[in-house]
């Protein structure tokens, strides 16, 4: 049964390729196939690589390996985690805002690191991006399946439902990866500011009881931490746990940061999203095994059909191989864009025009290049589509490849690095301080000092402008102050401290200077 679409069915003809229409079993067919393939793997692909090769890949959770509740058994894991660990090929780390501040995450990595292995096995899979993958695959299915029962109507209604139907179905992936997108943009600053001490555990957080009753559980900070001291007895060091700070926030800060967080997104991964496109295109295939001399000989197909038939090979290949994952990690750098310069908003209209605008701009790059490549098929000569060919392969290449991921590196960090500077371009005005922002840690370091000073001048500046009679005592005063403090201890850089501290000396030597001033004037009179 042959139906018409829109023009990207073309097919030999006069001139150049022509529209045909398409299979309409197929695509319901390879669409359903696109979602029920990848669901089957998921479940079943231990078995089924079981059945073909004989062998299974073997996996550690830590989660499901390690009792939760028999301290003696929870012990024995604990102590046995280096072990699984020595015998592992790569540590895989499911990665979340709160993956730094979990004492086993944490612990894990310190294992790691312990056994001497290579920090490029380390590889850091953020869930935003899962959450983000899952969405889009869902919205091309059902965009895709609205596109086929469309494909019934005319030229003009299919072209206008083909354009309603795209950017409708692109809102909810944009909306989220917006807000998921700042999760990414956590991770330097959680680096930078990473300290194991401060990393939180289950046990301690409970007051060693499980939520709801009174069964006691162990401490897990106390084996861990013991743990680590044996380490560091062993290699002759005096502090281990500084010693792992450092390499967190060095040796694996840097390689984190150059596969993950941003727009960085991992080829295979694009390309596992746009699944169900291959399917919704099946009926490609079999247009072109209508192509004399691989299928049934057609009056229309008389001329060239093998010239034909490669031409349109090499367009869908590009499409689904190329503008597919181009256009993935297009969207994922709008939305960094977008953030950057005009963030999540609080009201919903404007969040809803930010998000408008993304669809437009992610829209405006994935129409363009398809109209390109289907403008390259019109021509009798190959050599337009093979220059357009060539533009849109180099510019995946330059998306995926080590050098321009550095320079998208360089190119997402331009507007936290400018927010981080201007910060700390006031604080050294309020300090008399010449500092200069030369790296992420250091940004990120000057970044939380000057929030933290803020609030505590902003709760200096509320009690000062209370009314003399709800004043307390001198006494009263420094005992909130003191208090204020410590619930919320103030993190500064070595230089700002001593800084600060020459300045409050400065003060208060002066205040004593002017009080004995003060003095000496009252005894004169």
């Amino acid at each position: 049964m042959l139906s018409k679409k829109y023009p990207e069915a073309w097919l030999g003809g006069h001139g150049g390729v022509q529209i045909i229409g398409f299979v309409e079993w197929t695509g319901y067919f390879g669409l359903a196939s696109s979602i029920l393939v990848p669901l089957l793997w998921m479940n079943f692909g231990q078995r089924i690589r079981r059945l073909v090769s004989c062998t299974s890949r073997m996996v550690f959770v830590d989660k499901l390996c390690i009792h939760q509740t028999d301290p003696y058994l929870k012990a024995a894991g604990i102590l046995g985690l280096t072990g699984f660990l020595r015998e592992s090929q790569n540590l895989v780390v499911l990665w979340s805002p709160r993956y730094f501040s979990r004492l086993w995450c944490v612990y894990e990595v310190a294992s790691w690191m312990h056994l001497e292995k290579e920090t490029s096995k380390v590889h850091f899979f953020p869930l935003a991006l899962a959450l983000f993958g899952i969405t889009v695959m869902f919205a091309l299915f059902f965009s895709s399946f609205l596109l086929m029962w469309a494909a019934r109507w005319t030229d003009v209604e299919y072209n206008l439902a083909a354009v309603v139907i795209t950017l409708t179905s692109l809102a909810a992936p944009t909306h989220i990866i917006r807000r998921l997108i700042r999760d990414l943009q956590r991770m330097p600053r959680q680096v930078a500011a990473f300290s194991l001490k401060r990393a939180e555990c289950f046990c301690c957080s409970n007051n060693h009881k499980i939520p709801g009753t009174d069964v006691d559980i162990p401490c897990d900070r106390e084996l861990i931490e013991g743990q680590l001291a044996l380490w560091g007895q062993a290699t002759g060091e005096e502090d281990p746990l500084e010693k792992f700070d450092l390499y967190v926030r060095e040796q694996l800060g840097s390689h984190i940061l150059t596969k993950v967080g941003g727009s960085r997104i991992p080829y295979k991964m694009a390309l596992m999203i746009s699944v169900p496109v291959w399917g919704f295109n099946c009926d490609r295939l079999v247009l072109v095994s209508m192509v004399e001399p691989w299928g049934v000989r057609h009056s229309a197909y008389h001329r060239r059909p093998v010239r034909t038939a490669m031409r349109l090979m090499l367009h869908y290949v590009t499409t689904y191989v190329a503008v597919f994952p181009t256009a993935i990690r297009v969207a994922l750098l709008a939305a960094v864009f977008l953030d950057r310069t005009l963030g999540v908003r609080e009201r919903l209209l404007e969040d809803l025009l930010v998000t408008v605008l993304g669809i437009c701009m992610f829209a405006g790059y994935f129409l363009g290049c398809l109209a390109l490549l289907v403008y390259a098929l019109q021509p009798v000569s190959v050599v337009p589509q093979i220059i357009i060919t060539v533009l849109v392969w180099a510019f995946t290449v330059l998306l995926y490849s080590e050098q321009g991921v550095r320079c998208l590196n360089r190119f997402e960090s331009i507007g936290s690095k400018a927010v981080l500077e201007e910060e700390a371009v006031r604080i050294s005005a309020e300090s008399n301080l010449d500092y200069s922002v030369e790296s992420v840690s250091e940004a990120a370091q000057i970044y939380a000092a000057t929030r933290q000073q803020k609030e505590q001048k902003r709760l200096v500046a509320e009690q000062r402008r209370r009314p003399a009679a709800a004043l307390p005592d001198v006494g009263g005063t420094s005992d909130v102050e003191e208090g204020s403090c410590r619930k919320h201890p103030l993190q500064v850089p070595p230089q700002l401290h001593e800084v600060r501290t020459s300045q409050s000396l400065e003060s208060q030597s002066s205040t004593d200077a002017g009080g004995e001033l003060e003095t000496a004037r009252i005894r004169h009179r």
